[in-house]
């Protein structure tokens, strides 16, 4: 036997109140009568006198009675030897998959699903079970198997499409766990969608099914598939002395268009139309359309190239992007100007007006030292001597969230460079390149024939070095000994190149990775952030992506107990505000973008924009047969036993074993019977007692 509430059975206990109330009884003393009390002397007397259990019949309805309520409450039950059957073998356990991603808003392609949904909950017989799942590339259990058809039915009524891309296979493997756990022997799995080719790759992750579990495809497509979209731009800033100009170039798809023609393709900016081109569309093509340069306007833009076609999926002809323009990050470069070392490195650092950096040079000779403050990174370049309060100024930079880039070469001391600089260094002072950590950062910009530049790259001084604990060797020579070297001191970054960056012992400036790799050394350092114009419905943001101010205001309370000074908000594309807790930031400081178009935060008067475009994988509305699907499904007998036991049933097969017995029911009518019995018992024993 088993209990779905078996907690209640600790109630038992109450059995000792009627066993205590038989032992602990008053009996009445008998009265004598006597004419006076004046001279009889009082004399204490103790007496013991053994209780002893009298009426047991009453004592044992009542004890009947107690442990039969507690029984019933705990609402027992029998398990069956084999876990499913459970129920009778007519009814069947039903997992409804209901695509809502960005391709069921073609036409009314999602209420035929909503349509189809009802059909089938309404087929339902008296003792099925139903689980509505929707799904596109996330998928939600919406109910659990005991929902009342009606509350099914408007559940569904409820639903809406989304604007995310499709995934099948999750989904599938989805319905297959909720049917493992389901309650009946007869299992399906009603699949509607309009089955997006996108959705399903051969070359996916492998889909398992249970053998018993059988499939019903719905697929609501119809026949028209024709749609064309903006399915992506592409933004180029021009350098120019005044005020830098912006490029869009835009990708215009077609899918199937039964009636190709022109259309004109519009270019807004904060709402305003800056132009406007004429395109002829195809049946099956792409094109690039070239909008002229404009000038970027200051602070953040919120743009817009929209096809003016009318097609039955709209959201697709409009691609949303912001402008905003990129601060430069200033970079302070030490060196000593009568060695000149800082030529190829400050050359490649600011190699077009389009560089993200503007760097000055500081003579250490020269005398007094520039407020580090102001910049973003610190370079030492072959540095003969170190100032002590350079020394001191670079620790507390570093450690408030700075980077530094430590370069050797001839000129350096390794005694003096380690004594002064200890605090940061990140390890203690003809070859060849042995090995490149090639998924680092820094080097996830260079192709594999970029890294062959690397590893053939002569060396003919470098500096033996030994790594703290803490740090990570990125690149090492071939005898091992390493090149570039990591480390991290508080909230900020140190790397340490142990040859030189100019010509005395390498001749690395001469090759043509030499300026992405400076450059990506720094922006690593810094924790450089590519402006970004757009992002893909679905994506999961950082913080300092919505709002670089929140995200910096979020790091000053992460570790203390204080909350944000005032309500912030994100406005999303439709106008709906949702609250950014702090409580709940801390924990996982990011944002997920349901819905194209411009999403708005205003975090201390700074006002930034996040646009948000749907896949546009999600536009080529070409479907895939669900039989090549089902045929690339693997099945997988059900074990009902493994290593000679009986599997723990699940929290909905004990409610339906229990549901089906209802033990608890005649266990509550049996004690009420005892207490009836016991009731006529008592009153005719303490009927017959007061006679007495």
């Amino acid at each position: 036997m088993h209990f779905l509430n078996p907690l209640f059975l600790l109630g038992g206990i109450a059995v000792i109140a009627p066993i205590v109330l038989h032992l602990v009884r008053k009996e009445e003393s008998q009265k004598v009568p006597f004419s006076s009390l004046m001279f009889v002397t009082r004399m204490p007397k103790k007496s013991w006198r053994r209780q002893k259990l009298q009426h047991l019949l009453l004592l044992m309805l009542r004890v009947a009675a107690v442990l039969l309520l507690v029984l019933a409450f705990a609402r027992p039950f029998f398990t069956s030897r084999v876990p499913v059957p459970i129920q009778s073998l007519k009814d069947k356990s039903v997992v409804i998959l209901l695509d809502n991603s960005f391709s069921m808003r073609f036409g009314d392609r999602f209420e035929q699903a909503k349509k189809q949904a009802r059909q089938l909950v309404s087929s339902l017989g008296h003792g099925d079970s139903a689980q509505i799942v929707v799904f596109s590339d996330t998928s939600q259990v919406l109910n659990s198997p005991r929902m009342k058809r009606s509350a099914l039915e408007s559940l569904i009524g409820g639903l809406r499409p989304s604007y995310r891309k499709t995934n099948y296979a999750q989904a599938l493997k989805l319905a297959n766990q909720l049917l493992v756990s389901a309650p009946n022997e007869i299992q399906e799995i009603d699949w509607i969608s309009d089955f997006q080719q996108s959705g399903w790759k051969d070359t996916q992750e492998e889909v398992t099914l249970g053998e018993n579990i059988r499939i019903q495809t719905h697929d609501i497509s119809g026949a028209e598939v024709g749609n064309a979209a903006v399915g992506q731009i592409q933004i180029s800033e021009i350098p120019n002395q005044e005020n830098p100009l912006v490029k869009v170039l835009a990708g215009v798809s077609t899918y199937g268009l039964k009636a190709p023609g022109s259309a004109a393709l519009k270019l807004e900016l904060n709402g305003k139309l800056l132009q406007e081109k004429q395109l002829s569309l195809e049946s099956n093509g792409s094109k690039l359309v070239e909008f002229e340069a404009f000038p970027l306007p200051p602070g953040v833009s919120a743009g817009k190239v929209q096809l003016n076609l009318p097609d039955p999926l709209p959201a697709d002809n409009v691609f949303h992007f912001a402008l905003n323009p990129q601060k430069k990050l200033k970079l302070l470069l030490l060196g000593e100007k009568q060695a000149n070392n800082n030529f190829y490195l400050a050359k490649a650092l600011a190699a077009s007006p389009a560089s993200p950096f503007t760097v000055e040079i500081q003579d250490l000779k020269s005398g007094g030292l520039t407020d580090l403050s102001s910049f973003a990174a610190i370079l030492l370049n072959n540095i003969e001597t170190i100032p002590p309060k350079l020394a001191s100024s670079l620790y507390g930079f570093v450690n408030n969230g700075g980077g530094v880039i430590l370069v050797l070469g001839n000129r350096v001391r390794p005694n003096e460079f380690n004594a002064h600089l200890d605090k940061i260094l990140p390890a203690q002072q003809d070859l060849l390149i042995g090995e490149v950590q090639k998924h680092h950062p820094i080097f996830n910009v260079f192709d594999t024939i970029h890294h062959s530049y690397f590893l053939t790259t002569p060396f003919s001084g470098y500096f033996q070095s030994t790594p703290r604990a803490a740090s990570h060797i990125l690149i090492k020579l071939e005898d091992g000994g390493p090149l570039l070297i990591e480390g991290t001191i508080g909230k900020g970054r140190t790397l340490l190149f142990t040859s030189s960056l100019n010509m005395d012992w390498n001749d690395l400036p001469l090759k043509s990775v030499f300026l992405p790799f400076c450059q990506q050394l720094v922006k690593y350092c810094v924790r450089f952030e590519e402006n970004q114009n757009a992002f893909t419905v679905g994506e999961v943001i950082p913080l300092s992506k919505l709002n670089p101010l929140l995200d910096k205001a979020l790091n000053r309370i992460s570790n203390t107990s204080g909350s944000f000074s005032q309500s912030w908000k994100v406005l999303d594309p439709s106008g709906e505000k949702t609250d950014l807790n702090d409580k709940d930031l801390i924990k996982s400081p990011f944002f997920t973008l349901e819905e194209p178009g411009f999403y708005q935060t205003t975090v201390h008067n700074f006002k930034n924009l996040v646009a948000a475009n749907v896949d546009p994988a999600e536009s080529d509305l070409r479907k895939v047969e669900p039989q090549r699907i089902l045929s690339s499904i693997r099945r997988k007998v059900v074990e009902t036993r493994a290593s000679g036991r009986q599997p723990e049933a699940t929290m909905d097969q004990r409610l339906a074993w229990e549901g089906r017995q209802r033990l608890w029911w005649f266990l509550f009518l049996l004690a009420l019977m005892i207490l009836l019995v016991e009731s006529l018992i008592a009153n005719r024993y303490y009927k017959n007692t007061a006679d007495m």
